[in-house]
């Protein structure tokens, strides 16, 4: 392993988080397809159809062909964010199998749910309940399809346990939704969560070891704990407070996806994911050319320099600092470089 270390400081934490959303939302904005577009087309087609459903008087059900085609948006939309990569049961699956869940999500007792913010809501526990309320006290891990079906088909219980115990596999197996599964399926349709994926969790951790914060936060990584969704709702309330509401605003700008003459505003749980995810991506890369982890501190032996060399190479890649004239070499790292392009990465994200 390598002992190069950065000897110099990547400079002042991003305590907030407009600059590193504002990173990202450049990408979004990037010309062309891109899979940044996928969660906008996604989102944006489930809330036109609910928005249609809701403005009739009497309410009307899903249509046959609103679920198939909403069924195939989400799909896609999980496809491009890596839910459809060979480990996944979903890989051998068709797009009819997220039928149960587009069904569930257009209940009319979800419709609080529909770009939750907490900021604006009279009764945020009432969301809590709404999407994790567990009826006797505990969720059982039994693969029995009873047991299962209980849940997935029970109004009682809350919705992200309903969609995590909706899907089986092709061979009729029951598979247990991870909660990167279920919070991708909520962040592309109702976006009332984050997705909790592998680098939003990471940037929960570092901002949570790394950020100099005015007050004491409780965040935490993992949204099926008691505290993941009161930590989630602490951390907007931090956000608005120390940017007076500007981390919500720069986005209104111009967005390349706007529909007619009116701009486009992210949700806040957008905004939300968007943070932490690229912050865990973009510092993810600056923690290996220090050799430390996702909580900040040393890593036992250190990383190596292919690794470093991979990292440097991802960043370029993700758009976190520009090629170099001359790429870096594995055998030639010195500290002088790897604290340069630590602290180039590091600035995007200030």
């Amino acid at each position: 392993m390598a002992s190069n270390k950065p000897s110099q400081s990547t400079g002042n934490f991003p305590t907030d988080p407009t600059n590193t959303i504002s990173q990202l939302d450049g990408k979004n904005k990037a010309p062309g397809p891109n899979r940044f577009n996928s969660w906008f087309y996604c989102h944006e087609a489930f809330k036109k159809v609910h928005n249609a459903i809701c403005a009739q008087n009497p309410r009307e059900q899903l249509k046959p062909e609103e679920k198939d085609y909403l069924a195939l948006h989400l799909a896609f939309y999980l496809a491009s964010w890596g839910m459809y990569r060979g480990s996944s049961f979903l890989l051998q699956l068709d797009y009819t199998t997220h039928f149960p869940v587009v069904e569930m999500l257009f209940d009319d007792k979800y419709d609080a749910l529909w770009d939750f913010d907490p900021a604006t809501c009279n009764n945020p526990m009432a969301i809590k309940d709404l999407l994790f309320k567990i009826p006797n006290g505990s969720v059982p891990k039994s693969k029995d399809p009873k047991t299962r079906a209980a849940i997935s088909n029970n109004p009682n219980w809350g919705l992200y346990w309903r969609i995590k115990y909706s899907y089986d596999s092709y061979k009729g197996e029951a598979k247990e939704g991870s909660d990167t599964l279920v919070t991708k399926i909520l962040l592309g349709t109702l976006c009332c969560l984050p997705a909790y994926d592998r680098f939003f969790k990471a940037g929960v951790k570092i901002y949570k070891n790394g950020a100099k914060t005015s007050q004491p936060l409780k965040l935490s990584a993992n949204i099926e704990c008691k505290k993941g969704f009161d930590s989630l709702c602490e951390i907007v309330g931090y956000f608005d407070k120390i940017t007076n509401n500007a981390w919500r605003d720069f986005p209104k700008s111009d967005h390349h996806l706007k529909q007619s003459n009116n701009s486009y505003s992210y949700p806040t749980m957008k905004l939300v994911d968007m943070f932490f995810w690229n912050l865990g991506l973009g510092w993810g890369f600056v923690n290996v050319l220090c050799d430390k982890t996702d909580t900040l501190k040393p890593k036992k032996g250190g990383f190596s320099n292919a690794g470093k060399i991979k990292a440097i190479e991802s960043a370029i890649e993700a758009g976190f600092i520009t090629p170099p004239r001359k790429a870096p070499q594995a055998n030639a790292l010195s500290n002088k470089t790897l604290s340069s392009f630590a602290r180039k990465i590091a600035k995007a994200l200030i």
